[in-house]
């Protein structure tokens, strides 16, 4: 158990956190922080002061994570089992009514909106009397910057929009436009700086809608762009819009949009390890922070690209080299705390930046003994006085 200077209790660690047995005897703190526990049963070690915390099945939160946001300033995570809430500072719970597939959040002002396999649903207070607003599955949830009273949805079936009508009294996001010539599955969607949509679809390439009336759905139109266009051929496209533009992710790497030529080329806003192309480095998400630096998954790791004063980005991984090797699917900068939200298919994932750790220690190091090819070549240094 630990206490802060008061007495008040702050964290319990049981067998159920992980301990390999509940009966401590020894507790050693050491230089860094970490504690090491003496067990009846082995020994433990906890990283107390860390930058790093994961919230899974010991906490409650059951399946693999896909979304995580903040709402009214309590923490929501959808995943495959499900819609939860942090009930405690260690325990979520389960939001009643939504036990499906939770693939994308949405928080605006007092509506949660919350994506998944069995449709679209406006979470209720409390977590109770859900309101479905969509039938079929859904997968990304975005407030349009054009008109803050419109969401789009992607889903397995295409494009739908969602209105708030100012005389809807109990405040009820409605179904406002399905797009029927648009029937792919939508994944990923953004809005660029004109108003226009650029949807990410299951199949090869990418969507364009562009919308000609200000803020009304008349006469758009729709493109499709494929590796005719530049992007790389047979490749699932994800979209993205930081650093001030549109990015598109690929297996092999990041491209760009060239208005006017209706061309993508490869993109080195994140430097040439990133940039498009057959050496280009898979990308999986791409978020921005208030901050104007980007968190990126791809192959497994993340990154943290610090922008810098020229507009250019320093990479930073090291604190990231101890999460889990395991899928991201979404990277969530909490606009409450200064903390970075990992959703994960090994659980929820927490980063501290307020924590700062030191990564590089010297050690003293003793050569007792060296051999070459089986041949004593040293057996260590005797001063006058070491006894022979």
């Amino acid at each position: 158990m630990i206490i802060d200077s008061q007495g008040r209790l702050k964290e319990i660690f049981t067998k159920a956190y992980g301990l390999q047995d509940d009966n401590v005897k020894v507790v050693f703190e050491d230089s860094t922080g970490n504690l090491w526990l003496a067990l009846d049963r082995g020994i433990s070690k906890i990283e107390y002061v860390s930058q790093l915390s994961i919230y899974d099945d010991r906490t409650n939160l059951s399946g693999n994570v896909q979304t995580v946001i903040r709402h009214n300033k309590g923490l929501y995570a959808g995943t495959t089992r499900g819609l939860f809430f942090l009930a405690s500072p260690h325990r979520f719970r389960p939001a009643a009514g939504i036990l499906s597939n939770c693939w994308s959040l949405l928080s605006i002002e007092d509506s949660l909106l919350a994506a998944t396999s069995d449709g679209v649903f406006q979470v209720g207070n409390k977590n109770k009397n859900n309101i479905k607003l969509i039938d079929y599955p859904s997968y990304v949830l975005l407030q349009s910057h054009k008109d803050k009273k419109r969401i789009w949805v992607g889903t397995r079936e295409g494009l739908v929009s969602l209105y708030l009508h100012s005389q809807d009294k109990n405040g009820h996001w409605a179904e406002e436009h399905k797009f029927e010539d648009i029937t792919q599955e939508i994944r990923t969607i953004v809005e660029d700086k004109k108003g226009n949509l650029w949807l990410g679809i299951q199949t090869e390439g990418v969507l364009k809608v562009d919308f000609p009336g200000s803020g009304t759905i008349i006469n758009y139109k729709v493109t499709q762009y494929d590796a005719s266009n530049g992007l790389p051929p047979s490749q699932e496209v994800k979209v993205f819009r930081t650093a001030d533009h549109v990015m598109f992710a690929t297996e092999k790497g990041i491209y760009r949009f060239i208005e006017g030529k209706e061309r993508f080329i490869p993109d080195t806003a994140l430097g040439n390890e990133f940039a498009g192309g057959e050496n280009g480095r898979g990308v999986f998400r791409i978020v921005e922070e208030k901050k104007k630096n980007i968190w990126l998954h791809s192959l497994s790791r993340n990154f943290q690209a610090i922008h810098q004063p020229d507009g250019t980005f320093d990479l930073y991984k090291k604190p990231f080299l101890r999460l889990p090797d395991a899928q991201v699917n979404a990277i969530y900068p909490d606009p409450v705390e200064d903390t970075v939200w990992f959703a994960s298919n090994d659980g929820l994932i927490r980063y501290d930046t307020t924590v700062k750790k030191k990564y590089d220690y010297d050690f003293p190091t003793l050569i007792r003994r060296v051999w070459v090819n089986g041949n004593l070549v040293f057996d260590g240094y005797k001063l006058d006085n070491d006894p022979q």
